[in-house]
């Protein structure tokens, strides 16, 4: 993390308190497993259906 990050986040804690900034820490890092498992799941179904044809 670089500095303007950690100035952000350290911002959004003063204004919005700690459950509110930690809470949006958790669904931005939810929503990248979340998109990562998406795109996982596209090729296994991907896969399957090749094998299905052959």
């Amino acid at each position: 993390m670089n500095i303007e990050v950690i100035s952000m986040w350290l911002t959004l804690l003063g204004n919005f308190g700690f459950p509110a900034v930690f809470s949006l820490y958790l669904l931005v890092k939810f929503e990248r497993k979340v998109a990562g498992l998406t795109k996982e799941i596209e090729c296994l179904i991907e896969r399957f259906d090749r094998n299905e044809n052959d």
